[in-house]
């Protein structure tokens, strides 16, 4: 089991980084870098969670700098958005159109809010 990290950031390994911002309005922002797959999608879902014990109004994911996404992923994200759903807390995902590709795909964009980074160039 993950150890809690500090307030900021906390790498998950070489493959995958994860950063925590608050916005001091009740809203928290988590941002990943890097591969989400099978070995690195345990420490989001662990960042992710432990960001839902403080009782945010608002909980966005921000998976821009994503460069890979796997169906682990995808049962990241349905696990955050029942646990999120359980607390009254808004879950938004925000992704480039790779990642929405893959979210789209297995359907999940039905249940959780995605929205598009924003990310110029991408295709």
């Amino acid at each position: 089991m993950e150890t809690p990290r500090p307030e900021g950031t906390g790498p998950a390994n070489d493959l995958l980084t994860v950063t925590r911002q608050s916005a001091g309005d009740g809203d928290v922002s988590v941002r990943a870098a890097g591969e989400v797959d099978a070995s690195t999608s345990p420490v989001l879902e662990d960042t992710l969670t432990a960001e839902l014990a403080g009782g945010p109004r608002r909980l966005t994911l921000d998976l821009d700098s994503v460069t890979f996404f796997s169906s682990a992923g995808i049962s990241t994200l349905m696990t955050v958005q029942l646990r999120c759903a359980d607390r009254g807390t808004t879950f938004v995902v925000l992704a480039p159109r790779r990642v929405r590709r893959v979210i789209g795909l297995a359907g999940i964009d039905r249940v959780v809010t995605v929205l598009d980074s924003g990310t110029p160039g991408d295709t």
